[in-house]
Order: structure tokens, then sequence, then C-alpha cells
């Protein structure tokens, strides 16, 4: 049962919390996104690296060379990145790009490894640098939506501070970020219980043994460690101001809600516009999952509110992600 259409205790989390959660939660009829709809085309989909893979039903192929991340677009379209969660399946992901795709979204996924993960420096700061070079070099997305999932928000973090290193080239790339989801986002405190999980879901002893070599390489890899700080307080400082929602679950053991909280009151006073929805029961970025029906109108009200405000009402969003 979602938070805030039941009566439910404020007691079980923070004070502060339930009081921003219930002002975002107010009973508000459900708004339907709109958008101009696109004729049925086939899905073509290109892998750019080992982390980054774009998919499109436009009639105009993307076609890139010799390794780069620059298409032959002409065309304006928008996109919406997918920062997936640590060892999600393609299949998985394909359930949440299928909400933007037929919508006329074009959509990049971008994941990173456990070992991209813990040492930054040749991983995930590689992966967030080519998410860079592809949002710069190709300028014809001239909307583009973050949809985040547990560690992609660490992936997001490390991508800003390479955008504030260099504010002057990256500035028009930021402004053409008009919305950003998190759903389950991940704190640098919980890796050592999130990865462990999400390598050995059902083997105890290995999912233990990896857990204290993480807490061991956190304590003791300060080359590494030192990375996902300043990548973390980049995220709560974040330079991108576009209004952002975040999706989670109560019953979650990998998401701080005290994190949640203060990133959420960060931002707002920022001038950001920052939702909440909370769920009490679903697992680590299983809120889909057992709520599809509940999750496609908050991600609809989200884009019709702060994306497409102004798109015609011709043809009503299709309830495609729980098909």
């Amino acid at each position: 049962m979602a938070l805030g259409y039941c009566e439910r205790p404020y007691h079980m989390f923070s004070r502060n919390l339930y009081f921003l959660t219930s002002k975002c939660l107010q009973s508000q009829p459900p708004l339907t996104f709109y958008i101009n709809s696109c004729p049925v085309r086939t899905l073509t989909t290109k892998s750019l690296n080992k982390s980054l893979d774009l998919f499109t039903k436009s009639d105009q192929p993307f076609v890139s060379k010799n390794g780069s991340l620059k298409l032959n677009l002409t065309e304006e379209r928008p996109l919406t990145i997918i920062l997936a969660w640590l060892m999600s399946q393609q299949k998985h992901i394909q359930k949440y790009a299928k909400y933007y795709l037929d919508n006329g979204f074009d959509v990049l996924t971008v994941r990173t490894t456990p070992w991209q993960l813990l040492w930054p420096v040749g991983g995930s700061q590689v992966v967030a640098n080519d998410l860079l070079t592809f949002l710069y070099e190709n300028p014809n997305y001239y909307k583009t939506v973050v949809h985040g999932f547990s560690v992609g928000a660490y992936l997001w973090g490390e991508t800003m501070v390479q955008m504030s290193e260099n504010i002057a080239k990256y500035g028009p790339t930021m402004d053409r970020i008009c919305g950003q989801i998190w759903d389950s986002p991940v704190d640098y405190a919980e890796i050592p219980i999130g990865v462990p999980k999400s390598v050995f879901p059902t083997n105890n002893f290995l999912r233990k043994s990896l857990q204290r070599y993480i807490v061991f390489h956190m304590k003791y890899q300060h080359s590494s460690t030192k990375h996902h700080l300043k990548a973390t307080d980049q995220f709560y400082d974040s330079i991108v101001k576009a209004p952002a929602m975040f999706l989670f679950s109560l019953n979650d053991p990998m998401v701080s809600l005290k994190s949640i909280e203060t990133c959420t009151e960060t931002w707002q006073k920022k001038g950001m516009t920052v939702n909440l929805r909370a769920w009490d029961e679903p697992p680590h970025v299983g809120i889909f999952q057992r709520h599809p029906e509940e999750y496609q109108d908050e991600v609809s009200k989200f884009m019709e509110r702060h994306i497409f405000p102004n798109t015609s009402s011709d043809t009503k969003l299709k309830k495609v992600m729980a098909a």
C-alpha cells in the first residue's frame, strides 16, 4: 500500500520526511501525460560500447563511426537516460525503456559493474565520461530525462563532477536536462549492503564474504573512496537544477530515508522542485514489479507537469509498462 493513501503512523520514519512526503502526496486527481504519438515502427538497438546501449523507434537510423559516440541525428528528439542498477538484465530494463520508446523518446541505457563501482578511476568515471561525451556530442537530443536506479545515483554524481570541472563546455548539455527520477537511490554508506545482495542474492556465505571485503576496501582504499565521497557530495549539491522525483520503499534496507530527506531539503533550498512517493513493502528496485499502475501514474504525472506541460492532448499515453 502506498504511503499517503493509507493511515499509517508517521513515527515509523522521520517526522521531517513524513511531512515532506505527505505534502507531495496530497490527494490530487491523477494527471495523464500526453505526447504526439508516433506510428508503429521497428525498434532499433545499437550497442555504443560495453556500458552504453541506445534504443529508438525513429525512422531515421543512427550511425556512429569508428567507436565514436556522435550520431548522425538531423532531427530533434527527446532522450531518456536509464542509469541501471547493478547486475540488471536487459529484459528488466526494457520494461522501463518501453514506456519512453512508446512515447517518442530515444532511450540510452547505462550500466556499471561491481568492479567499476569499487574502482572508480578506471571504472565508473570512465562510464560517466562516456555518458557525458554522448550528451555533449548529440545536442539534437533537445530534452533529456534522467531515470536512475540504485547505484545509478552515484554514477550521476560522477557525471556531475566532470560537468562541474568544465561548466563553460557542458553548460548547454546541463540545460537540456529537464527532469530526473530516482528510484531506490543508494547512498555511499549503503554500498556494503547493496553490492553483495546484487552479486550474490541467494548465497549467504558469499554475500557476507563480499560484504566484509567491501567494508575493508572502503576503509583502507582511500584512493578509491575519496572519489566515492566526492561524487556523493556532488549528488547532494546538484548542479543540475531540473525538477526531481524520488520513488522508494520504506522496507528497503539499501535506501537511507535520512539521505532522501537530506537530499530533498538541500535541493529545495536550491529552488528545485522535488516530489516524493513512498511505498510500504517492495524490495530494492522492486516498486514497479509490485505496483506497476501506481508507478506508471507517478511517472506520467511528473512528465506532464515538468517535461511536456504544454503538450496538446491529441493522444493518450498508452499503459505500456504493465503490458
